[in-house]
């Protein structure tokens, strides 16, 4: 039996497919903590073949810390390419590395502080570092997991990076109090500390799965040239499946990319005997992808109806589905929000289900079942009346 959930979690997105062919979980939310046991009562598993993250912001990747953490288990990883192009650096010598980000850092702000407006955050910055970026790849001429590359893998084994309990132990001391307890809190030292929890998540993630024997792919973003994935069953739309990332970039522009909403790894799972497809489209604007939905489909809603992806839902989503957009069921996951989601995502003419809504119902479980060729709401979902 086909079933599509998305799971409550706090913060973020977390969502979980099933089908004949396979299962999959793509990111966890925001709460380390809670993701696990949430997880299993969501989906009443322990286990899924392919765990994906999509990108690198918090409320998509603590929860897959804490999905490896527990002890849940999954057959192979899909991991940002960028994440590639740092691993070797961040895994050798913590200390260094960082010590390196909070120099970059802070060049870069004295430097590009007079382009912004206002106090970026991170993604912002990955945002627009990203629309001038100039990286180099090298495709997956076998697009299957595999080992975890030897630059990769003899860094992980350089030393006891987390002695067991993490980075900084328990992860209840900040970092202000740890690595920068001189820093002053201006904008370009909140970058610099964004920076660095970003570069703890991938150092954390890749960890866990590395001494866990857990095969990996590695993609990168190429909505022009899409390619690897798992024909039939889990197929990048804006990403292709590579073996090395080259950058020029410092470490800290490096870890801003990491974390940048425009390149989030976009999936397909087309449809299959017993369903229609689902879209996974994280916090992508799905600029320059050819979007392939097709009627009764499930689409996650970008970047949880931000208005800042407006464009995913008026100018390219909707054209594509044309007269048959009534059919799509769009999935929002999101905390309480009074900006989202935003008034193009309200406009949509097509069943919309949120895990929570501006009507003030509390947080749902979203649970749909794949029969007769349609997405089916179980009778506990209650449709969103945003």
């Amino acid at each position: 039996m086909a079933r599509f959930v998305a799971i409550p979690v706090t913060v973020g997105d977390a969502y979980f497919l099933e089908r004949t062919a396979g299962s999959v979980l793509v990111d966890g939310g925001m709460n380390r903590a809670a993701f696990p046991e949430l997880f299993r009562q969501s989906t009443r598993r322990s286990e899924v073949d392919i765990l994906v993250v999509t990108h690198n912001d918090a409320d998509h990747t603590n929860g897959v810390a804490g999905f490896l953490d527990a002890g849940l288990t999954c057959k192979e990883i899909w991991l940002p390419g960028r994440w590639l192009d740092v691993l070797p650096e961040i895994a050798n010598d913590p200390d260094a590395a960082f010590d390196d980000v909070i120099k970059q850092g802070h060049e870069f702000w004295v430097e590009h502080s007079k382009d912004f407006e206002r106090p970026p955050s991170i993604q912002e910055v990955g945002d627009r570092l990203a629309r001038n970026s100039e990286d180099e790849y090298v495709a997956a001429e076998f697009p299957e997991a595999g080992e975890w590359p030897d630059e990769v893998a003899d860094a992980m084994e350089a030393e006891e990076i987390f002695g067991g309990e993490g980075l900084w132990g328990d992860g209840e001391v900040t970092l202000s109090e740890v690595i920068l307890p001189w820093m002053q809190k201006s904008p370009g030292w909140t970058l610099v500390e964004q920076a660095i929890r970003a570069g703890v998540r991938i150092l954390e993630i890749a960890r866990l799965a590395y001494f866990n024997g857990i095969p990996v792919r590695w993609f990168t973003h190429a909505p022009d040239a899409p390619a690897g994935g798992i024909h039939g069953f889990l197929e990048p739309v804006t990403a292709r499946q590579v073996v090395r990332v080259f950058s020029r970039r410092s470490l800290f522009e490096r870890l801003c990319l990491s974390t940048a909403n425009v390149e989030s790894l976009v999936f397909y799972s087309p449809a299959d005997a017993e369903a229609p497809g689902v879209l996974f489209t994280t916090d992508s604007d799905l600029q320059l992808a050819s979007v392939p939905t097709h009627p009764h489909d499930v689409v996650t809603t970008p970047h949880h109806g931000s208005h800042h992806n407006a464009r995913a839902y008026t100018s390219i989503l909707a054209p594509v589905l044309k007269h048959e957009q009534n059919t799509v069921t769009w999935v929002r996951s999101d905390r309480r929000s009074k900006s989202r989601p935003c008034g193009a995502y309200q406009r949509l003419h097509a069943r919309k289900i949120c895990t929570i809504c501006s009507s003030g119902e509390a947080k749902q479980k979203i649970i749909l079942i794949g029969r007769q060729q349609r997405w089916a709401r179980h009778p506990t979902v209650r449709i969103c009346k945003c």
